[in-house]
């Protein structure tokens, strides 16, 4: 169950709108050492009618206070708190259910958004209607600076083609659109650490996707993060989702996206180490054919 948390709001701004077009969704779990840049990212915008849910998953540091620091601040800010730990994808689910905008920002709590995201995602999905779902580019960085740009196709046709070999949007920087959710269903619990590639599959069977092209994002990148920590569970659940649509007719499975599925599966041999090392490798091959 999730509850309203109930501090002290005496001192809030009165800067929301009635009803915000824009929902961003923040889940956060142990999120102390960062969560207040992921915040301030966000109020920073240039865009200005949404609302900011951020969900706290039972933390068990000083999480719930700062961002309750941070609702008596900003009326735009609404804070929760689920009654047991729930993890992220029942997290992000609760948060569709609680938001009120007729489009969904995801943000997760310790990255940072440029300023001008909202109002250059909610643009590229106002100019069609027919966008299910829009991400962007990400700039990674840790705490020795920056790293890599991570850059995307930006056209529905060029990012179908390649849903089979890598998730073609990084969900981190992803706008939904509400009706999207509602048409295709929620994130599954039955893809913990692959829900988001899960989620696009049901979403392109009857919208399209979009990337805008530019750096949306400053993505963290931690050693103990879930991608690293899970990466085995990932090769696997992404492969039960490549597999569950593999012949779905919105989507074409080609020649080299059997030698992809096969390359994922008999990657799952190696140590999570050289998993990561190889993702590594492959990215910056990416990086390198987009510029």
């Amino acid at each position: 169950m999730t509850q309203k948390y109930q501090g002290n709001n005496s001192n809030k701004s009165s800067q929301t709108s009635s009803k915000p077009l824009v929902s961003v969704l923040m889940p956060a779990y142990n999120a102390s050492e960062y969560i207040e840049e992921a915040i301030k990212s966000v109020l920073e915008q240039t865009y200005t009618n949404f609302e900011l849910l951020i969900l706290d998953d039972c933390s068990t540091d000083n999480t719930l206070d700062i961002i309750t620091k941070y609702e008596n601040k900003d009326s735009r800010i609404k804070v929760f708190r689920n009654e047991s730990n729930q993890k992220i994808v029942r997290s992000r689910n609760k948060l569709f259910e609680l938001a009120k905008g007729q489009f969904y920002l995801i943000h997760d709590a310790d990255d940072i958004s440029v300023n001008t995201r909202i109002a250059d995602q909610l643009a590229l999905m106002q100019s069609d209607d027919k966008i299910g779902v829009c991400g962007g580019f990400l700039q990674s960085f840790n705490s020795n600076g920056n790293l890599d740009v991570r850059k995307y196709e930006t056209e529905d046709a060029e990012i179908r083609k390649r849903i089979f070999k890598s998730s073609p949007l990084a969900q981190p920087s992803c706008m939904i659109r509400k009706e999207a959710i509602i048409d295709c269903g929620n994130y599954s619990e039955d893809f913990p650490v692959a829900e988001d590639i899960e989620l696009w599959y049901r979403i392109g069977r009857k919208y399209k996707f979009a990337n805008v092209p530019k750096i949306l994002l400053y993505y963290r990148e931690q050693e103990n993060n879930a991608t690293h920590k899970k990466m085995k569970a990932i090769l696997r659940y992404t492969l039960k989702a490549r597999k569950k649509y593999k012949n779905d007719k919105a989507y074409i499975f080609t020649f080299s996206d059997g030698l992809a599925f096969f390359a994922t599966w008999f990657m799952q041999v190696f140590p999570t180490r050289a998993v990561i090392l190889i993702f590594k490798f492959l990215r910056k091959l990416l990086v390198i054919k987009n510029e």
